[in-house]
């Protein structure tokens, strides 16, 4: 979460770091799962409840995150508030709001911010390899403190990876398979630690888990917070990290899998060493000061999208084994390094042997790179043929395709194209009647060839 817990309590001044759950609205119109610019008005609303009489307020000052305009990938196009505020810098180069009213100061108090925004993170590309260079991240942080158990296994995954990058994918790839999504854990701050050992959170914990495990070997990473938009849960608080290489941080959402490239409805409000850095907070001045309750209202809107471009291309070759269906597909890469995020997903019934059902890849400027699947080939009743729909999905598109089973023949085959072709020359049959009409072929154009000297 955003929020951290405390309290302050001077002669005549009281202090709170405001606790609240965000209420979700959005309009999800023009939301595009292979989206790669996206312009957004996100409206933020804090509301102030006195229970009491405010005559002896002599200031109510607030501050909060908007949307930042720190980043490359995200950029402000205004802001529009109710208040006049100040900006402000925290330890770690975010803007804050300063919210000081000290007129009209009413029992009911709402405050908003309006952000119009652009988030494209299809032209932040990695131009350059990644060199690994061993650091100190410069801030200390409890929820991310690792033990040896952590550091040992950071070491083990990324001990045959060379470039920066490789080791964060290893990682990465790491946290996504080995931690299990549970909502149970939502705010609970834990640390990376216990989040090792238990392998269960929401995407705070794989957050924290995954800086963890990148400062034991020396990368610098820092968490961030802000905004999402997913098909489960809809827009919603979430966490992911950004990594440092030297000159510039590069983003990874551990949670979504998605490295540099992230879907644009990510919205950044903040980023920190951890959770307990960061608070919004109310500072009441005055005499008798009232008890109050605050709430919080978050509306997103989408108000254009344009598609990303596919980083690479696929051509996937499905080829029959027995009882294993094989497909290797082939991955070719653009004019520039790719950290790409493959999904498998087929049909129920499929059981998948070998590879990995999600993972990220890393490939160099036109770099080839085969991925094996193998699938268990399905029991079916005999006397029918079944069709297997799969596809391979990236951050900007999927491949779609399917591969039949014929349990009428002896083969089990039913591919297409020469793959087709190819996998009957395994039945014998198919091969004496090819046979039989080669020779054919082979007399009737010898006889034309008499003919026509004749």
């Amino acid at each position: 979460m955003l929020f951290s817990r405390g309290s302050m309590c001077f002669s005549g001044i009281l202090m709170y770091l405001l606790i609240l759950n965000p209420v979700f609205s959005a309009d999800t119109t023009y939301i595009n799962e292979s989206a790669g610019l996206v312009v957004m008005t996100v409206n933020q609303t804090w509301t102030i409840d006195f229970n009491e009489s405010c005559e002896n307020l002599s200031s109510v000052i607030l501050f909060i995150y908007p949307p930042q305009n720190i980043s490359p990938y995200q950029r402000i196009i205004s802001y529009s508030t109710n208040h006049e505020y100040k900006i402000q810098q925290d330890d770690f180069g975010n803007d804050v709001f300063v919210f000081n009213m000290t007129e009209n100061i009413t029992r009911e108090l709402n405050i908003t911010i309006s952000t119009r925004l652009r988030v494209d993170y299809s032209d932040f590309i990695l131009d350059h390899e990644q060199r690994y260079v061993k650091s100190k991240y410069p801030f200390k942080s409890n929820l991310t403190a690792y033990n040896e158990p952590i550091r040992q296994m950071a070491v083990n995954l990324t001990k045959d990876k060379l470039t920066l990058t490789e080791k964060i994918i290893a990682l990465t790839n790491w946290v996504y398979s080995h931690v299990e999504y549970d909502g149970f854990y939502k705010g609970t701050n834990d640390d990376a630690i216990n989040v090792y050992k238990r392998r269960k959170g929401t995407c705070d914990e794989y957050s924290v888990l995954l800086a963890s495990l990148a400062r034991s070997i020396g990368i610098p990473m820092r968490i961030v917070y802000g905004y999402v938009y997913s098909e489960d849960y809809g827009w919603q608080r979430h966490a992911w990290t950004e990594y440092f290489d030297g000159g510039d941080w590069y983003p990874v959402d551990p949670t979504f899998l998605q490295m540099i490239n992230l879907d644009p409805y990510h919205i950044e409000l903040a980023h920190a060493p951890d959770p307990t850095y960061l608070s919004e907070k109310i500072t009441l001045i005055g005499y008798e000061l009232p008890k109050y309750k605050t709430k919080s209202y978050y509306n997103v809107h989408v108000n254009s999208v344009k598609s990303c471009n596919q980083t690479v291309k696929i051509k996937p070759v499905v080829r029959y084994l027995n009882d294993t269906i094989h497909i290797d597909v082939a991955i070719e890469s653009g004019d520039h390094y790719t950290t790409e995020t493959y999904i498998i997903n087929y049909a129920k019934g499929l059981t998948m042997l070998t590879g990995r059902r999600a993972f990220i890849k890393y490939l160099k400027p036109y770099e080839k790179y085969i991925m094996e699947i193998d699938f268990t080939k399905p029991e079916i009743k005999p006397g029918y043929i079944y069709s297997f729909p799969y596809s391979i999905s990236t951050r900007c598109g999927s491949y779609n395709s399917q591969f039949s089973i014929d349990e009428g023949q002896s083969s089990n085959l039913e591919p297409q194209g020469f793959d087709r072709f190819r996998s009957r020359l395994s039945n014998t049959d198919f091969r004496i009647y090819l046979v039989i009409g080669i020779f054919i072929i082979l007399i009737l154009t010898s006889i034309h060839i008499r003919r026509k000297r004749k």
